[in-house]
């Protein structure tokens, strides 16, 4: 007689590994690949709208905020252009940014620190509108 044990009909196959194959993977990378290469550029022009649109409200935002200020704290409050030393220049070029001190001698200069109340950095020139200059002077008080 055989002394060898019966073989059972059932096939023994290794089980399978999870995870990915090499070319799921690649298949995958190559879906994401071409959805950025489209997806991109129309990202790209979105948020320099969006750069440029906050270029162009921040100015008025300054002027509101000092008419508020001018309101609540019941004194004269001037936004002028910065000539880089926290006082304000003499033509109109805003592109050194801006200021707003308050004047309660009327000079139309911050006379110390403590009546400047903010200064405000000029959008960098890739953020600058490309259609419109602003240049502005608005005294509110």
């Amino acid at each position: 007689m055989d002394t060898r044990p019966a073989r059972s009909n059932r096939r023994i196959c290794p089980r399978r590994a999870g995870g990915f194959s090499l070319i799921e993977a690649t298949v995958a990378m190559a879906v994401v690949s071409i959805g950025l290469a489209i997806g991109l550029p129309s990202y790209t022009s979105v948020l320099q709208h969006q750069r440029e649109s906050a270029a162009t409200h921040l100015p008025s935002a300054f002027m509101a905020s000092a008419r508020s200020t001018a309101i609540t704290d019941r004194k004269p409050t001037v936004v002028c252009p910065n000539d880089g030393h926290n006082q304000c220049r003499d033509d109109s070029d805003w592109t050194q940014g801006w200021i707003m001190f308050q004047d309660g001698d009327g000079n139309h200069r911050p006379d110390n620190a403590d009546d400047l109340l903010r200064v405000e950095a000029a959008p960098r020139d890739a953020d600058r509108p490309k259609k419109h200059e602003y240049k502005l002077n608005i005294t509110a008080s």
